[in-house]
Parts: C-alpha cells; sequence; structure tokens
C-alpha cells in the first residue's frame, strides 16, 4: 500500500486553482485592452471622416453593428445636422433593431445635453431644424409662447381646456401657427428652468 499525502494533494489543488484564476484574470484585463483599443481604433477612423460622409455611410449602411457604430461616431458630432438625423432616426426607431435602438439613444442623449447645444444654436439654424410646411390656406396666426408652455408641459389651470381646444385647430389645420424668436426663447428657457437644459432641447427640436 502507498501511503498517500493528502496535505500535499490539497496544496497542489489549491495552487492549481489559484494559476488558473490568475490566468482568467490576465486574459480578462487583457481582452479589455484588446477591447479598449478597438473601441479606440474604430472611434480613430471615424474622427478622420467628414460628417457629411459618415451620414451618407449611415443612410447607406444595412448592417446592425455598422449602423450602430456610424451612429456612435455621429454622437461625438456636436452640430446641427447631426442632432437633425438623430432626432430623425428616434421618430422612426420602430425600424431599427434594439442595438441600434439604444446607440440612437445614446447618442441623442450626448448631443442633446452638450454645453454648446441650446436655443441659439436652434435658431441660428432654422433651415436644419424647421420642418418644411406644406402650403396651408388656413390664416396664419401667432402663438404666444404661454400658450405653448401651458399644453406642453401639462399645467393643471383653468386655461388648460382653451390651450387644448387651439392646440386642437393647429393640429386639424385650422390655422396656420407661428411662433415668433422671443417667444421660442421664453419658452426654451421656462422649460429649462422647470424640466432641465436637456429636455428644453428636445421640445425646441419638436416644435420647430
Amino acid at each position: 500500500m502507498f501511503y498517500v499525502n493528502t496535505k500535499s494533494q490539497n496544496n497542489y489543488h489549491s495552487a492549481t486553482l489559484i494559476l488558473a484564476f490568475s490566468k482568467i484574470q490576465i486574459l480578462q484585463k487583457v481582452n479589455k485592452v484588446m477591447t479598449r483599443e478597438s473601441s479606440n481604433q474604430i472611434q480613430f477612423k471615424y474622427t478622420l471622416i467628414e460628417t457629411s460622409d459618415l451620414i451618407t455611410k449611415l443612410q447607406q449602411e444595412c448592417d446592425v453593428d455598422e449602423r450602430a457604430n456610424w451612429i456612435r461616431a455621429l454622437g461625438e458630432r456636436i452640430e446641427p445636422e447631426v442632432i437633425k438625423l438623430l432626432w430623425n432616426l428616434r421618430n422612426n426607431m420602430e425600424n431599427e433593431e434594439p442595438f441600434v435602438q439604444y446607440e440612437i439613444k445614446l447618442s441623442l442623449r450626448k448631443v442633446t445635453n452638450h454645453s454648446s447645444v441650446g436655443i441659439d444654436m436652434f435658431l441660428d439654424n432654422l433651415s436644419v431644424f424647421q420642418t418644411e410646411k406644406k402650403n396651408s390656406q388656413a390664416p396664419k396666426i401667432l402663438i404666444d409662447s404661454n400658450i405653448l408652455e401651458e399644453f406642453l408641459l401639462r399645467n393643471k389651470t383653468t386655461m388648460n381646456q382653451d390651450v387644448t381646444k387651439v392646440v386642437e385647430w393647429v393640429l386639424s389645420e385650422k390655422i396656420n401657427p407661428y411662433v415668433g424668436k422671443n417667444g421660442v426663447e421664453n419658452l426654451w428657457s421656462r422649460v429649462k428652468y422647470l424640466r432641465g437644459k436637456e429636455y428644453a432641447n428636445r421640445l425646441s427640436i419638436e416644435i420647430l
């Protein structure tokens, strides 16, 4: 019979487990570094591409991963055309895969939260943000910013019923509404104060 030194075996198994665990940790760290480098390489590649080319490539791309990459890259470009594009993508997300939807939301939040994005950018780039409206025979009516604030923020006041009626006229095209520059600025400032800058920016894009 042979004497088995269980203590030595236990030590051997413990050492083996520790070694295996260390290898796993090393592999995980290497993988993280490689992933970070790969991500940085991809990001660097996209920084060399003009914004207009990025937009064109995104519009032509069908591959899910590549679409996500283009959208992620656009999220680093704080430009009016990019913000408008991301907004349009957000309004048509049902056509996108969940992974791409996530990138759209993330990139849109990044650009609308940026310190340089605000009412001045929107007003200086109305040709980009303003939706082209079809010719209407309805009377053109100036809408006070207080009415928009009342409806959009759903304030519970005695005015709300009348405000809702005005908005119904707008939606049914009985009137052709417009808002003055001062009105848009006042609305943005008020909403920013009540709900934050990102919400104010998104609301401005919505109403333009």
